[in-house]
């Protein structure tokens, strides 16, 4: 809640530990050309970090990707995610303020953002897996090469 009021008060001020989540997706997870540029974005345009991130899935390292069929629920997203070794707490990016910034319980990440639109790129801390939706609904698990 702290959070949310800095950031609609002063702008969105990037937590030192919450920095660390946000390298490891522009490392794990972005094309190596755009990660320089990236990484620029984390202190004062997270709104074009986010817009990057979620208008064009070409930044992300197509490596990583790994696209979900449609249809498929929130539960099999991570069913899928836990089968793969991710687990515990999840960092949100995504342009919903509801749910961008938060470290939330993985379970409780996915279930935040799956299918609503906006856009949302969840990193599994201290791993190298994630979730990724673009605002046209195409889903991803992500898993760093």
């Amino acid at each position: 809640m702290f959070i949310l009021l800095l950031r609609k008060r002063l702008g969105y001020v990037v937590m030192a530990e919450y920095r660390e989540y946000i390298l490891a997706i522009i490392n794990h997870f972005v094309v190596r050309e755009k990660q320089e540029r990236f990484t620029g974005f984390i202190e004062s345009r997270r709104e074009e970090l986010l817009d990057e991130l979620f208008i064009d899935e070409r930044n992300l390292n197509p490596e990583a990707l790994i696209k979900i069929p449609r249809g498929k629920s929130a539960t099999f997203v991570i069913n899928d995610l836990k089968r793969i070794g991710a687990n515990g707490l999840a960092y949100v990016m995504s342009h919903n303020e509801d749910f961008d910034g938060r470290l939330l319980k993985l379970e409780d990440a996915i279930e935040s953002v799956f299918g609503r639109h906006s856009g949302a790129l969840i990193y599994c801390v201290n791993s190298k897996f994630g979730y990724y939706e673009d605002s046209e609904m195409s889903k991803y698990i992500l898993r760093a090469a």
